[in-house]
């Protein structure tokens, strides 16, 4: 997965202009239980086989497609570029996010994009992680934009055409423009997938995984996003009865569990991804949900699942640049 991306790195401004972008920077959810303007989220679904680690490589390589073929061009690696974070505040080095040889990946589908998938995005977005990990398990290449919201990025006429609701991550693959996380991870399975495992095509079984979807942004995020938001963003005090809705939120995650390795079934699906990226915050900002013993199992089995995709890289570091920020003052 080769990455190019823009320059943007200014001064950072206060705490109140960072409120006032807030609905930008997290996608899908808000206070008023509306979809809001932050790093998006929306519907999708994958079930079946298990995923294979085909993309467990030391080497990195650039791939290229012409005429439906495959070709193997060079041999390369992934150099970090320094970017301002809008979303916290901070200056932040991009995870160099090591590529692994996806040759064995793409030789098995002819369905490549033919120039690589455009990623409007900021690093520490839990819904532009979710894309970028999925990217990596479907062996795809990202051309990532970082989009600065504090410099109006998201606001120009260009964007604003691209994307009336100037969020991200917003996805330009080859002119077709798609935002709204969940529904970006769906195109890309349906469009890419080597197989349906991660989307299946059985409508029982994605059934099933668009309802864990659902959840996670109809109420597993959103009760997530109503209880840290304010305290990320506006410096609130920690919110009990927020919390306790949360972790109510978390049991009913636990109880689907039941039986279960992944959140629909078996194995590992686009819901999985999509719910990963907010336990892994919870995880970095020291929230205790040990008492959902099947939520801590599977939280462990899907970093271990990741960890050849740039997990550490791409999840991890960026719910650590959130941790900061909440830990701030």
């Amino acid at each position: 997965m080769k990455i190019s991306q823009s320059e943007t790195e200014k001064e950072v401004e206060p705490r109140e202009r960072i409120n006032s972008i807030k609905t930008d920077l997290y996608d899908g959810t808000n206070e008023a239980h509306q979809p809001t303007n932050i790093c998006n989220e929306n519907e999708a679904t994958g079930d079946t086989d298990k995923v294979k680690d085909t993309d467990n490589a030391s080497s990195a390589s650039t791939v290229e497609v012409l005429d439906d073929k495959v070709l193997l061009m060079s041999q390369s690696s992934v150099i970090s570029r320094e970017g301002l974070c809008p979303a916290v505040g901070l200056t932040l080095y991009e995870p160099q996010l090591s590529v692994s040889n996806n040759a064995a990946a793409r030789s098995k589908s002819s369905r490549m994009p033919a120039q690589p998938i455009k990623l409007y995005y900021l690093p520490p977005s839990p819904p532009c992680r979710s894309v970028m990990l999925l990217a990596k398990v479907l062996g795809l290449e990202l051309d990532l934009e970082l989009t600065n919201i504090l410099e109006g990025q998201h606001m120009t006429p260009e964007y604003l055409k691209m994307n009336p609701q100037h969020t991200i991550p917003t996805m330009d693959d080859n002119g077709f423009i798609l935002w709204e996380s969940r529904a970006i991870l769906s195109y890309l399975v349906n469009a890419y997938g080597r197989d349906d495992s991660l989307y299946p095509k059985n409508p029982r079984l994605r059934a099933v995984v668009d309802a864990r979807l659902n959840f996670d942004l109809g109420t597993l995020y959103l009760r997530y996003f109503n209880l840290y938001i304010p305290m990320l963003f506006r410096g609130e005090e920690y919110d009990e009865e927020q919390a306790a809705k949360f972790d109510e939120a978390l049991g009913w995650l636990n109880t689907m569990l039941d039986g279960k390795a992944f959140v629909a079934g078996d194995n590992m699906t686009i819901a999985d991804i999509s719910i990963v990226v907010t336990l892994s915050n919870i995880h970095a900002f020291g929230y205790d949900y040990s008492a959902h013993e099947n939520v801590v199992n599977w939280f462990d089995r899907m970093k271990k699942t990741l960890e050849p995709y740039d997990y550490e890289e791409i999840d991890e570091t960026g719910a650590e640049i959130l941790a900061s920020f909440l830990k701030k003052d």
